[in-house]
């Protein structure tokens, strides 16, 4: 297993696909959703783990008004999308500082295995 020794090894806590909702694993030192076939960056393995792992730091929030569907990485629950932002209701941390990376940088399969989101 290669690590970065800039990133955190503290699995403690769970941590959720932002796209699908489901438990995520580490795979060569990052968190990677299994099912959507998706690992994680170094850099955003790094932030979720500060926020959602070792909880060292709030989330940003970012009004950019993103759309769609996304969950929260500390629940695996479903996050709301509103008028500018993308926030979990349960915890209230805001997801906006993690959406350029997850759309641009991280491909994640679709369950019926035939395209990606």
């Amino acid at each position: 297993m290669v690590t970065d020794p800039h990133i955190p090894l503290v699995y403690h806590r769970l941590v959720f696909c932002p796209k699908c909702g489901k438990r995520m694993d580490v795979m060569n030192g990052t968190f990677a959703c299994v099912s959507g076939e998706m690992p994680l960056s170094p850099h955003l393995h790094s932030n979720l783990c500060e926020l959602f792992v070792s909880r060292s730091r709030n989330a940003h929030s970012v009004p950019l008004n993103w759309g769609g569907s996304w969950f929260c990485p500390g629940r695996g629950r479903a996050a709301t999308t509103g008028h500018k932002h993308v926030q979990c209701e349960a915890c209230g941390v805001y997801l906006d500082e993690f959406l350029h990376a997850l759309v641009e940088l991280h491909p994640h399969r679709v369950p019926d295995g035939k395209g990606w989101i």
